[in-house]
């Protein structure tokens, strides 16, 4: 029996929360509950004109990245995720490459608490399964 689940392994999903962007890769989507575990990637700050091409915002973005990738995985509610554009990640991704993964790095560990920890207090409702 197959199912269609929304999202798919290696897709890069995006969470907003306020004013900044948590950008993950799928590792897998549960069968069984609305959620999905998440390898947590790069975390910016939202972009204020989103009226500017998507292009010109992503090279901004990227000025203000927090690398994740050395960070710890999630367990996220499908409800909150969103698929990412190429247009928007790819800049992204590419700003990413340059960086080296810093193992231990507190700032982006305290980061993703805060993020995470945020995002929980606006959408309690969705982190309840």
């Amino acid at each position: 029996m197959t199912t269609c689940l929304p999202f798919q392994p290696n897709q890069i999903v995006c969470i907003e929360q306020g004013d900044a962007l948590l950008f993950a890769e799928v590792i897998q989507v549960s069968e069984l509950r609305p959620m999905s575990w998440l390898r947590p990637l790069l975390l910016c700050k939202a972009h204020s004109d989103w009226n500017a091409d998507p292009v010109d915002q992503a090279a901004e973005l990227a000025e203000q990245i927090c690398d994740l990738r050395e960070g710890a995985d999630l367990l996220w509610p499908l409800a909150l995720l969103r698929a990412a554009l190429d247009t928007e990640v790819m800049p992204l991704l590419t700003k990413l490459s340059t960086y080296k993964p810093q193992p231990g790095d507190r700032l982006a560990h305290r980061q993703l608490q805060d993020f995470t920890r945020r995002a929980w207090q606006a959408s309690p409702e969705a982190f309840r399964f």
